[in-house]
């Protein structure tokens, strides 16, 4: 399991996590729960953003993409409230350069 410990040592974020959650961006980081679905924690731990999704990014200036299906499947982008916004692509892992550049594009 995975979880944070500050530089002394102290756990400060439960080893609860099925998989290294990411590094924080935008104030958040994104874990995974035991069923496989992402979601997102502040840096005090609180999960603020439910782990109900297949596929997540990491946030970059305050939008993640995220996919409540997988592949193939809908995206929508994501603010860091959780509000889900429209994202012009419904992608197949074969479609990786184009939900890359889409992702690019909708910055």
């Amino acid at each position: 399991l995975w979880g944070f410990i500050d530089t002394s040592g102290k756990e400060v974020i439960p080893f609860i996590y099925t998989s290294k959650p990411s590094p924080f961006h935008s104030g958040l980081a994104r874990v995974s729960n035991k069923e496989g679905k992402s979601g997102f924690i502040n840096r005090k731990g609180e999960l603020v953003i439910p782990a109900i999704y297949s596929f997540a990014s990491n946030f970059h200036k305050g939008v993640g993409l995220v996919g409540k299906t997988g592949f193939p499947g809908t995206f929508v982008g994501l603010d860091t409230l959780g509000v889900e916004k429209s994202f012009p692509c419904s992608c197949s892992p074969d479609m990786g350069h184009y939900l890359g550049q889409n992702y690019t594009d909708y910055f």
